[in-house]
């Protein structure tokens, strides 16, 4: 026995102890190991108890949203306060150089469905608690401050007095008060000018109102400290609390030594205020003047707000001051008038016909949307002396009285017609597709249009019509659908109307107001929408106003939003033509404010008098109902009287820009100086995702969007070691990442490691190789099995139960893949070292070259991947023996079936879809399309290899280590140094092939959840929630949650643009590693695109010369010739069929450790990875130069005659 062989015995029993010591430890402590799946995913998904907490509006609360950018020149100030019914809010913007304000106003506390709050023209939705909200401001502001006030002196000299007691404290503290740091990323415009993109970071803050006093001072610095020291006065004494939030994530308890030092910023006597963390001094300094602001509530508390530019050593931040004093003598709750609502019971809901001045007319349920907004409106007309000290615009309107034929006699007239009853049952029915509902609903219309009304409802309608408007009288007649003229859906013009209907005609169109329900435009849009398909049926009879001005009236900009205008579409006439767009209209427009005209069609019908009393109207109805109104009106000629006839709610307000969906899943930042890259997850994960991949978890989500979580873990946070020896990043990227300005960003961020780090470093190295590599494996079998099980449920609500359950085992297996991956990366590291020979420093290229070959030697045994080339050459060269030729295969389903049905082939086919089938392009997303879905997708990739069997060759034999080892150039290896090698190139294999093993699993559970989804799709779409099964790709988990539950079709509204926006991501390029937010698209210049030759890093050795195939995409590399190089952006497993006919390869993207890097090395293929700009710089066809031994590629200048 020589010694290196009695090294290697010695080693493999330290290690073989090591292992029976730290799984004996295991079972001691009752345990096996199990990666943090449950605190990882409590700690960063959504869980039940959050949305109730989130979505809970107190009576007596404030919330405040502060935010600036770093440079202080865009902030943001909102302050919500609920007191009793109403909301009472307060906006501060400064942009530009300009200040603008929306004084205190008052709205109505309205929660709509999916946790949805209105406060006017605010509007906040939450899309995920404490992680997600999203603010919108479409409302008027002012350059003047309109109510601003100076604080009372004897207000801020009103002392503290201390907490007597612990249990007092415990109840100041025990709330639900929060203080929660983030990023607003938004899009301001103001006025006419053009949009602007910001990125603002502060404060949002939500407390119950029990304070009487309170002190908040904030800083949010440029590299990512944040502090926080806030002191509040209540009845049962004070409490004082500070803490700072550093850019490292660590908390530590902050002191202020002296709060005159505060208080003194308004007045510019202090300059520093000084205080303590973590038992360090910790001084900031004012460095800018103070910028004030102050403002009073309804109930008597003034708000006073201070901003201002500090510093800390060299570091710059935005600070605010915000004191709120409660008045001596709180002034009662404001109020505003309550908007008539009415739910009908008992009786009630058994009338057939209902007057506008009836409170059960109120309810939709039994009267339709337009019928019960009339009622509304009825009972507000009739009530308006009452509330003209609120709203100070008179009303100047009237409502044309009128009745309701309600569902009840609709339901009746069925109960007579069984025939049509039967028919609606059937359209009714779970799975109809729209052809079967259109047919259904054309049979349907028919047959209630001749249908025969009883005499009982015919003298009801017209009874009560006598008694109501007398018999002179033409009417209105319009259909009133359950759940029309919402303002997230409006059906407007869908449903039919008459005009001039005299009284003994009025049941007849009623009977066509039924009918109307089921045309196919109302079908079609229900369909579409996801709304319940055969609604009940009310009618609106109206008096007619003859003799007048018909027209619509918006109160803020319909197109452009703009709440500083009115527009009014008016004509001499019917109404009905305005809607329906028969005729063209006068069209006004006013300035909301001033009552002024911007512009006026010439001549108009409507005269001045009347426009100004219309605008009065308008704005009476936004106030009341609290937001931008669509109002139908009539304006009577003689009287110039209005007549309203319709107000709703503006709809589409609420619809996200394409700036909001372009950026909805973007990370957010904790400073301007995050770092980002593409490497390694660019190759695997490519954009753009569908939105209900964030459901895969949100560690996933983040790695895909931004790479600052895992860098600032792996890399930044251990500065130190790796600014000294950057192995990691060839490991991850295959070149250097980091530039000096990123290091210098760690230093600031991060202490100095332990000066243990590098032995507990090797310790867990070791604990990887000798255990966790096993159990990981294993785990990772053990989780595919249970993500295929949960393939299951009944009902949509069980299905998205089982997603939640499938989302948590998926992300055990996204762990239990990156375990492997550090073991894959821990021994390229070790090898890399022991070529450089010492722990730091660079790399030369005959080290990378020799690393490359290294790894090239030998079997990376168990690497599936490298598996698929191989199988589908076996494929093709089964095909060749059974006799077939490639213009057999020129039919993909045609050749589908000869390989299905060959004699060798057909048992190669079904060995390749049982073990690969899962994979194909984009494997990893939701909405990728796998080999098993599409098999003739492998039809044109067999093709070209049947059509040159020559190049069905075996890949080349792989050096012997020995061999490898005797040849490198940059390093001699012998002694325990060779045998140590040689055992680190055994383990790298092994880890090579346990990582792509688990990421063969991982694609198996995308497998699973991209099978469930699609199951959910098809359930919502059999019970007429969605139009069609893809769309429910495109809704996040949280959004398909609301929707099941509300059937909102703001939901499929979003998904619809999603879908709309989504290949517009497609090929886009970014830069392999830059800093700052947003993705920055990466372009070459014009001197690189005229080069002969780019250089990167090498993944196996040799020297080739052949025509260029340049493919950015899959697609474009169809065409590949055998002999050919591929130089394409990227590599994942669909690119392994072109590995045994191309020659050599070349990638803008990739790691040494990456797939094409595995398989091109176990195919003996010259490669390069990371030549950035090789997809530009070459040319298909060009004749090139593959140097891998040197990492270039060039071009090879052709002489005529070679041509």
């Amino acid at each position: 026995m020589n010694s290196e062989q009695l090294c290697e015995y010695f080693t493999q029993f330290i290690l073989f102890v090591y292992s029976l010591i730290f799984r004996l430890i295991t079972r001691v402590k009752k345990r096996s190991f199990t990666p943090y799946t449950d605190a990882f995913l409590d700690t960063i998904s959504v869980q039940p108890e959050e949305w109730k907490l989130e979505g809970k509006q107190e009576k007596d609360e404030q919330i405040a949203f502060d935010a600036t950018t770093i440079d202080g020149e865009t902030s943001l100030f909102i302050s919500i306060h609920t007191t009793g019914e109403c909301l009472e809010t307060f906006v501060h913007l400064q942009s530009g150089g300009r200040t603008l304000i929306c004084p205190t106003t008052l709205a109505r506390m309205s929660a709509g469905s999916g946790s949805i709050f209105l406060a006017g023209p605010l509007r906040l939705e939450m899309r995920e608690p404490f992680r997600s909200w999203r603010i919108q401001y479409k409302g008027l502001m002012t350059y003047n401050f309109v109510d601003t006030n100076t604080l009372d002196d004897q207000l801020l000299s009103r002392p503290f007095c201390l907490v007597k007691h612990s249990r007092t404290a415990k109840n100041v503290l025990d709330t639900s008060d929060l203080t929660q740091w983030g990023e607003y990323h938004c899009e301001l415009s103001i006025g006419g000018d053009e949009k602007k993109e910001s990125r603002l970071r502060g404060l949002r803050t939500r407390y119950r109102d029990e304070v009487q006093q309170e002190q908040q001072f904030s800083v949010y610095f440029d590299h990512g400290d944040r502090l926080l020291w806030s002191r509040r006065q209540c009845e049962q004494g004070s409490i004082t609390h500070g803490f700072m939030a550093r850019g490292d994530q660590r908390v530590v308890p902050l002191t202020l030594h002296n709060k005159d030092s505060i208080y003194g910023l308004n007045y510019g006597d202090k300059d520093i205020i000084n205080f303590e963390q973590a038992s360090l001094p910790y001084a900031v300094s004012k460095i800018s003047p103070p910028i004030t602001f102050s403002y009073k509530t309804a109930t008597g508390e003034v708000v006073s707000v201070t901003r201002l530019t500090v510093r800390h050593l060299k570091y710059d931040g935005q600070a605010i001051f915000i004191q709120r004093n409660a008045a001596y003598t709180k002034g009662p709750a404001p109020t505003l008038p309550p908007i008539p609502e009415y739910t009908a019971y008992g009786v009630e809901r058994e009338m057939p016909v209902l007057r506008f001045s009836h409170r059960a007319c109120q309810d939709s349920s039994i009267t339709g949307g337009k019928a019960a907004n009339l009622a509304r409106l009825t009972s507000i007309a009739n009530g308006v002396p009452r509330l003209f000290y609120i709203f100070p615009y008179f009303r100047s309107f009237t409502v044309p009285r009128g009745i309701s034929v309600t569902t009840t006699a609709f339901k009746s007239h069925l109960n007579a017609h069984s025939n049509i009853k039967k028919l609606i049952e059937k359209l009714g029915n779970q799975g109809n597709d729209l052809d079967t509902c259109l047919h259904l609903g054309e049979q349907i219309g028919a047959g209630l249009a001749a249908s025969i009304m009883s005499e009982e409802l015919k003298r009801e309608i017209t009874d009560t019509l006598l008694i109501e408007t007398g018999s002179e009288t033409r009417f209105a007649v319009r259909s009133s659908a359950v759940g029309e003229d919402g303002s997230e859906l409006s059906s407007a013009g869908q449903l039919e109307s008459y005009m001039e209907v005299e009284i003994n005609d009025v049941p007849e169109k009623v009977l066509l107001c039924w009918a109307s329900n089921y045309r196919k435009e109302c079908l079609s849009y229900r369909k579409q929408y996801g709304q319940p398909i055969n609604p009940l049926m009310g009618v609106v009879v109206q008096r007619m106003i003859v003799n007048g001005v018909a027209g619509v009236m918006f109160t803020c900009d319909p197109v452009r939003g703009d709440p500083s205008r009115v527009v009014i579409n008016a004509l001499k006439g019917k109404g009905e033509d305005v809607v329906s767009g028969t005729v063209t209209p006068d069209t006004v427009v006013l300035r909301k404010m001033e009552g002024t005209v911007i512009e006026q069609s010439e001549p108009c019908c409507l005269v001045e008098i009347a426009q100004a009393r219309l605008l009065k109207a308008g704005l009476y109805l936004e106030g009341l109902f609290g937001g931008p109104q669509d109002v139908e009106f009539i304006v009577n000629l003689t009287t110039n009287e209005i007549n309203v006839v319709q107000s709703r709610d503006v709809t589409g307000r609420e619809r996200e820009s394409d700036f909001e969906l372009r950026t909805e899943f973007n990370s957010s930042n904790l400073t301007d100086h995050e770092c980002y890259t593409m490497a390694n997850v660019g190759l695997r994960m490519k954009l753009p995702f569908v939105a209900i991949v964030i459901i895969k978890s949100h560690s996933l989500s983040t790695i895909i969007v931004s790479y600052s979580t895992m860098e600032r873990q792996l890399f930044l946070r251990m500065w130190e070691q790796n600014e000294k020896d950057r192995i990691s990043e060839f490991a991850l990227g295959g070149q250097e990442l980091f530039t000096k300005e990123m290091f210098e960003m760690g230093k600031q961020r991060y202490e100095r490691l332990h000066q243990l780090f590098p032995l507990m470093r090797l310790a867990n190295i070791i604990k990887i190789v000798v255990h966790d590599s096993y159990v990981l494996s294993k785990l990772a079998h053990e989780k595919e099995e249970l993500c295929r099980s949960l393939i299951a449920g009944d009902t949509p609500a069980e299905r998205l139960a089982n997603l939640e359950k499938q989302r948590r085992v998926h992300t055990d297996m996204i762990i239990a893949h990156m375990g492997e991956s550090m073991f894959s990366s821990f021994t390229y590291v070790v090898i890399a070292m022991i070529v450089r020979g010492a722990d730091h420093g660079d790399f030369s290229p005959e080290m990378l070259s020799d690393i490359a070959a290294i790894f090239s030697s030998g079997n990376e045994v168990g690497a599936i991947s490298a598996d698929v080339p191989t199988a589908l050459k076996n494929l093709a060269i089964a095909l060749v023996e059974d006799g077939v030729n490639a213009n057999q295969l020129e039919d993909e389903k045609e050749g589908l079936e000869l390989i299905k049905s060959g004699k060798n082939s057909s048992a190669h086919y079904e060995r390749f879809m049982s073990m690969h089938g899962h994979r194909g392009p984009g494997e990893l997303d939701y909405i990728a399309q796998t080999w098993s879905d599409h098999p003739e997708l492998l039809v044109h990739t067999v093709k070209g290899m049947v059509a040159t069997p020559s190049a069905l060759k075996k890949g080349e034999a792989h050096a012997e280590i020995d061999s490898v080892l005797d040849s490198l150039r940059s390093v001699k290896v012998t002694g325990a140094k060779r045998w140590f090698m040689k055992m680190i190139v055994r383990q790298s294999h092994r880890a090579v092939g346990l990582r792509e093993e688990c990421k063969n699993l991982l694609v198996k559970g995308s497998a699973h959840m991209r099978a469930n989804i699609a199951a959910l799709g098809t359930q919502l779409v059999d019970q007429g929630f969605l139009p069609e099964k893809e769309l429910v790709f495109f809704f996040t988990l949280p959004e398909l949650h609301h929707f099941i539950k509300s059937r909102a079709p703001r939901f499929i509204s979003r998904a619809m643009r999603r879908r709309k926006i989504f290949p517009s991501f497609r090929g886009k390029r970014y830069e392999y590693f830059w800093q700052g937010p947003g993705h920055e698209i990466a372009e070459p210049t014009a001197d690189l695109l005229t080069s002969s030759s780019l250089s990167g890093t090498t993944v196996c050795e040799g020297l080739v010369v052949g025509r260029a195939r340049v493919a950015k995409s899959i697609d474009d590399a169809r065409d590949t010739q055998p002999g050919e190089i591929l130089i394409t952006t990227y590599t994942d497993i669909c690119w392994s069929p072109l590995f045994p006919i191309v020659k050599g390869l070349v990638t803008e993207v990739g790691g040494l450790l990456s797939h094409g890097a595995v398989v091109a090395r176990e195919y003996g293929l010259p490669s390069l990875i990371a030549v950035k700009f090789a997809t530009d710089v070459f040319k298909t066809g060009d004749l090139v130069e593959l140097n891998a031994t040197k990492g270039t590629i060039s071009k090879v200048v052709e002489k005529e005659d070679d041509k």
